[in-house]
């Protein structure tokens, strides 16, 4: 069950994005505020995949919520960083759970 909702931002390919963009489904990645990183899931919405460029809300679930939670008010910006490189940007839109 996800603790927040975000909207984020793919880069688009230019910037180096990955090619495959988000596929429909779970997808791993790491959530950036500064220098601290927090591990995450989300899923594609139903119904497409979304692919560099696009922006996309999404349930984000953390891999340690207790830890994650407190630094996700509504409002906060953070990067989202897959294999080595920022693939888009995101913003916390709803609090689901309270840690």
């Amino acid at each position: 069950m996800p603790e927040i909702r975000a909207q984020i931002e793919l880069f688009p390919h230019i910037v180096g994005t990955t090619a495959d963009g988000l596929l429909l489904g779970e997808y791993r990645a790491v959530l950036g505020l500064g220098q601290t990183s927090f591990s995450a899931r989300f899923e594609a919405p139903i119904g497409k995949g979304h692919q560099p460029g696009d922006t996309v809300r999404v349930g984000v679930q953390f891999l340690v919520p207790t830890a994650a939670i407190p630094k996700f008010p509504v409002g906060t910006r953070f990067t989202v960083w897959e294999e080595g490189r920022d693939i888009g940007v995101g913003e916390v839109i709803e609090c689901l759970a309270h840690a």
